[in-house]
């Protein structure tokens, strides 16, 4: 897995205006559940579960009731995968989990989100967004560029075991992942760790730098 990492810090006005029907809204618990019980949503109640303890934050763009786009915001370490932290800078809010409605795209919601959010979180204090998204997200990555992020740097993830796995050989031992973080993302305090290591599996390994 290779991750682009980005960040944006300049708000563009072109970015602000949503025509009607849509309307931007931070979603409180009681609406996440309710989205979360509808599956064209991909809101899976263990997700939203955890985000809201991590006090995770969903700024949503609706049209009427029904969810046309929605990205999460995490103002602390979160949650990437099962056995993998991404840590950032305190002063930075990691933006993830962007989702567009099929049925509203084309009207450049996603960009739009991002900056509505952009300019909220400005106005807390903070300096801006960070994101990262796969190289091979080709449409995700057009959208991020068009309203105004810049990249710093790379993630390389791999796991070992499962690279041998491919060629025949069972190596399970090997299944823990490793990632290599270029040097521009140490500006962001951007790295990628293990987590939930088992007592007696030794010390918890630091993201490797290259």
């Amino acid at each position: 897995m290779i991750l682009k990492c980005l960040y944006a810090e300049v708000v563009d006005k072109a970015f602000l205006r949503l025509d009607p029907p849509y309307e931007a809204v931070f979603l409180d618990a009681s609406d996440l559940r309710r989205y979360a019980a509808r599956p064209e949503y991909d809101l899976p109640e263990t997700f939203v579960r955890r985000a809201l303890a991590a006090r995770d934050e969903c700024l949503a763009i609706r049209a009427g009731d029904e969810l046309a786009a929605y990205g999460w915001y995490s103002t602390r370490a979160n949650h990437f995968s099962d056995d993998l932290t991404l840590h950032f800078d305190p002063r930075w809010v990691y933006m993830y989990r962007g989702f567009t409605n099929p049925a509203h795209r084309g009207r450049r919601l996603h960009a739009i989100g991002m900056t509505m959010a952009l300019a909220e979180y400005q106005r807390r204090q903070f300096r801006g967004l960070v994101s990262c998204v796969e190289t091979r997200n080709t449409a995700s990555l057009r959208s991020v560029y068009r309203m105004g992020y810049r990249v710093f740097g790379t993630i390389y993830a791999i796991r070992p075991g499962h690279l041998l796995r491919s060629t025949g050989t069972g190596y399970h031992t090997l299944d823990a992942p490793i990632a290599w973080c270029t040097p521009g993302c140490r500006r962001f305090g951007f790295r990628l760790e293990r987590t939930n290591v088992p007592l007696g599996a030794g010390p918890r390994p630091r993201a490797a730098k290259i």
